[in-house]
């Protein structure tokens, strides 16, 4: 079966765009997570110290 989608937007929709509705209800995901890093890690592949890190 063919089908043809078609959409109209009249400038009205709050996308992409600041609007109350976002900061009410937000958009997409959020995501919090927490990694515990070894010094030796932080030192060789972050090419930093864990001082320096943490600032």
């Amino acid at each position: 079966p063919d089908m043809e989608v078609v959409g109209i937007s009249g400038n009205f929709c709050s996308d992409k765009k600041a609007a109350a509705v976002n900061w009410i209800e937000g958009r997409g995901k959020s995501v919090t997570c927490e990694a515990v890093i070894k010094e030796e890690v932080v030192r060789k592949v972050l090419k930093t110290d864990v001082d320096s890190l943490v600032k």
